[in-house]
């Protein structure tokens, strides 16, 4: 643990000193690494900013099943969470904490997102990171979330800490219910709540429709003859 805001100066000796930690056969490895808030410190970012190029000996350990990153200098995009998931497959739990408002924004998208869920099937606990739901995907959702296995079943709550939602709320719902079929609840901070309230209301009605499509097909391939 270090007294946040930390650079990715102050990290990069951390993460070199736990990738080259020998690994147990047949036991699985929790990474945990928090910033320590103390009142009154600078809020201003610390430079340089922690990209996944930072994190490069971390991936030499390909037994990770837990892995938590509470740093607000860490920028949370796309790269970041497909090396996490491709060196990762074994991931259980992730914790990207939440962005630092001076970033502007997560540059986390629902894209990354579903190369996650693709990668880490295992994924089962409360995921926690920022996202950017500004653009859902051009495509349909089945092709992008279902094509390639992008579905976890296990997953019924997330964490998107203060991502802002000002997109469609519909679409946002829908592009969820397909990466997480019994997706129950999601957690959000007070400032953004509001928005993902909407969303989080609309995963009953879609689980349902869902359910009722895949019985209708289901009946209707029963009921197919050949000409």
């Amino acid at each position: 643990m270090l007294t946040g805001p930390a650079s990715a100066s102050a990290w990069s000796p951390i993460f070199q000193r736990v990738g080259n930690i020998a690994g147990h056969p047949g036991k699985t490895l929790n990474l945990r690494f928090d910033e320590m808030d103390i009142p009154g410190s600078s809020t201003e970012l610390p430079l340089p900013l922690i990209t996944v190029n930072h994190l490069e000996p971390l991936f030499r350990r390909t037994d990770v099943s837990t892995f938590a990153l509470r740093a607000c200098s860490a920028i949370i995009d796309d790269e970041f969470v497909d090396k996490v998931a491709t060196a990762w497959p074994m991931l259980m739990s992730l914790d990207l904490g939440d962005f630092n408002p001076a970033l502007q924004t997560p540059t986390m998208t629902l894209g990354g997102l579903t190369t996650l869920v693709r990668s880490c099937r295992r994924l089962s606990c409360t995921p926690t990171f920022p996202i950017d739901v500004s653009n859902v995907p051009a495509a349909t959702v089945e092709e992008s979330a279902l094509v390639g296995g992008a579905w976890n079943v296990r997953v019924d709550s997330i964490c998107v800490g203060n991502s802002p939602m000002f997109s469609n709320p519909a679409a946002v719902a829908t592009y969820l219910s397909f990466l997480f079929p019994n997706l129950e609840s999601i957690l959000a901070s007070v400032t953004v709540s509001e928005g993902w309230r909407q969303v989080e209301a609309l995963l009953p009605f879609l689980k349902q429709a869902q359910r009722q499509g895949f019985l209708l097909g289901r009946m209707n391939s029963g009921n197919t003859t050949g000409v």
